[in-house]
């Protein structure tokens, strides 16, 4: 293999790699704003389930 042919197949393992990495990113980001989704679903559910305890509570003490 010359130089030449070296370089350049040590080039397109580049591209390919930096390809992947920006396709990783990609996931991550999205993943990221996913779990941020669900945090928020979870803290509104939550919240549901403190408020309707408390009117249960309210029910029961009638």
């Amino acid at each position: 293999m010359s130089q030449e042919e070296y370089y350049r197949t040590v080039m397109q393992e580049q591209e390919q790699l930096e390809m992947r990495l920006e396709d990783y990113r990609f996931q991550k980001e999205r993943l990221e704003w996913q779990l941020m989704a669900v945090t928020n679903d979870i803290e509104k559910i939550q919240n549901l389930i403190v408020k309707l305890e408390k009117e249960l509570g309210d029910v029961s003490d009638s």
